[in-house]
C-alpha cells in the first residue's frame, strides 16, 4: 500500500528583517500509515479528504499523486496553519500561513514560500511588498517505488535519503515597511532589509530620500524635511543626521558641519 507523504515544517523564530522559514515535504513513516477519510486515499491518492498524521499534524483537502495538490488546509504540530492552493505537496498559489504567535503571511507562494505579499508581525508592524526565495538543500527522507509488488499485487516501497532544494523568503525587491507606530520606509529591499533607494517617513511628519543600506535607516547621501519647515541634506544614522551635512532653516540660515544624533556638532559655516 502507498503511503501519503507528510507535510512538515521548520520553524525559525523571526526577527524584523528575517526569512520567512519554509514549509517543507518529508515522507511519512513507510511502518504506519496515516488515518485518511475516506480510507480509499491510501489505495489511489487522489480525490477530496482529510488525513490525520499524528503529532497534531493533519490535512483536508485536494490530494493528487498522494500530495496536497489543489486547495487545502495544513495544520503542524505547533499549531501553525497554512490555507490556499497547494501543487506536489507544497503551498503554492494564493494562501495564507498563520504562526502559533498570530503573525501571519498573506500573498502568493511558490514552491512553499511566500513571495508576493504582506507579512503580519504580533508588535503590530506589517511588511508589503515582494519576497525572493532563498535556496536551501537538506536531505530528506522519501518513498520510492522498488517496482516489485507483493503477493497480493501491491507495490512494494523503500525508503532513501534524498537530497532537495527548499526555499525560504526574506523582503527583496519593491516594498513598504510599516511601523505600528506610525513610522514607515517604501522603497528597495535587499536581503531582507532596506538596501536601495526609497523614502523613510517619520509618523512626526520627517521624510527623508535617499539610498539606504541598513534596516536602521542609514544613508550616505539623503534630503530629509521637517514638520517645522528645516531642510536637511548629508549622511544618516539611524533616520538622524550623522555625519557631514547641511541643515537649513525657513528664515533662510544654514548650517553646514558634522552632525551627531540629530544635532551639530561642529561647523564650517553659519549664517
Amino acid at each position: 500500500m502507498k503511503k501519503l507523504s507528510a507535510v512538515l515544517t521548520s520553524l525559525l523564530g523571526l526577527s524584523l528583517w528575517s526569512n520567512l522559514p519554509p514549509l517543507r515535504s518529508y515522507a511519512q513513516d513507510a511502518i504506519r500509515d496515516p488515518q485518511c477519510d475516506p480510507v480509499s486515499l491510501l489505495d489511489t491518492g487522489s480525490g477530496y479528504g482529510r488525513c490525520n498524521y499524528g503529532e497534531g499534524r493533519s490535512y483536508i483537502g485536494d490530494f493528487s499523486d498522494f500530495l496536497p495538490n489543489g486547495r487545502g488546509i495544513l495544520t503542524l504540530t505547533d499549531g501553525t496553519r497554512y490555507e490556499g492552493e497547494f501543487r506536489e505537496g507544497l503551498p503554492d498559489g494564493r494562501g495564507r500561513l498563520i504562526r502559533p504567535d498570530d503573525s501571519r503571511y498573506e500573498g502568493i507562494f511558490a514552491e512553499g514560500a511566500i513571495r508576493q505579499g504582506t507579512a503580519f508581525y504580533t508588535n503590530g508592524d506589517r511588511y508589503e511588498g515582494s519576497f525572493s526565495g532563498v535556496p536551501r538543500t537538506e536531505n530528506v527522507t522519501d518513498l520510492i517505488d522498488t517496482g516489485r509488488t507483493t503477493a497480493q499485487g501491491e507495490p512494494i516501497l523503500e525508503t532513501e535519503q534524498v537530497e532537495r532544494v527548499f526555499f525560504s523568503s526574506q523582503p527583496d525587491g519593491d516594498g513598504r515597511y510599516v511601523f505600528a507606530n506610525g513610522n514607515r520606509f517604501e522603497g528597495e529591499f535587499f536581503a531582507g532589509q532596506p538596501f536601495g533607494r526609497g523614502t523613510f517617513r517619520h509618523s512626526t511628519g520627517t521624510t527623508c530620500t535617499g539610498f539606504f543600506y541598513t534596516n536602521n535607516f542609514d544613508a550616505n547621501n539623503a534630503t530629509c524635511t521637517y514638520g517645522d519647515g528645516r531642510r536637511y541634506v548629508g549622511e544618516l544614522r539611524q533616520g538622524r543626521p550623522h555625519g557631514t551635512g547641511t541643515m537649513r532653516f525657513p528664515d533662510g540660515r544654514q548650517v553646514v558641519g558634522a552632525f551627531r544624533n540629530g544635532q551639530p556638532v561642529s561647523f564650517s559655516g553659519y549664517n
